[in-house]
């Protein structure tokens, strides 16, 4: 493992231990044991490297994408399959770091080939009847995004106080009105 893959490690841990804003640089150049000059020749700052902590931990790579898109799941599953990674890297971070997370992201934007993926998928489930909101897949795709990160908001700021993979999936499900055999079943009133 090379030096900026550990201080992107030594940093994910520390941010989880103590949280981000109590993770100091020189905590963190003591874990890995390099100088100030190393990090910087990697991360600008600890912003940047909480992006990159970011970047590794939540990986969906092609292959598991193309396993997604190949299965025989309705389309509306498939697009939920993309989101998952996305809710168990949040889990696995805690609220802590997906509140200093959010702040960072809402200054990114999101990638423009998974964009095109997710309505093309949420496209196809409308023409299957599996989403009944006749919104366009663009639309959709933004109302996706947006309920994503207002249940995000919501998860962090109660200290991670509720069932997360299920709030999203039930707030994704209400704003397409995803037909009620693909629903899990909770409403998201239950949920929060």
């Amino acid at each position: 493992m090379g030096k900026r893959e550990q201080l992107v490690q030594a940093g994910l841990e520390l941010f989880k231990e103590h949280g981000y804003e109590n993770t100091t640089l020189n905590m963190i150049l003591d874990k890995v044991g390099v100088a100030k000059n190393s990090f910087y020749y990697y991360f600008k700052s600890k912003e940047e490297l909480l992006k990159a902590a970011m970047a590794s931990q939540k990986t969906f790579g092609m292959a598991d994408l193309a396993t997604v898109l190949m299965s025989d799941q309705p389309c509306f599953l498939q697009y939920w399959e993309i989101q998952k990674p996305k809710i168990d890297f949040a889990l696995s971070c805690g609220s802590e770091i997906m509140k200093n997370l959010m702040l960072i992201q809402a200054k990114d934007e999101a990638s423009e080939e998974m964009k095109k993926i997710e309505e093309s998928l949420l496209e196809k489930a409308k023409e299957a009847g599996e989403i009944k909101n006749s919104s366009s897949a663009q639309a959709l795709c933004a109302i996706g995004a947006t309920s994503f990160l207002g249940i995000i908001a919501l998860w962090v700021s109660s200290g991670g106080g509720f069932d997360l993979e299920k709030a999203v999936r039930s707030a994704l499900e209400a704003c397409f009105d995803v037909k009620d055999e693909l629903r899990l079943g909770k409403g998201l009133n239950e949920i929060l």
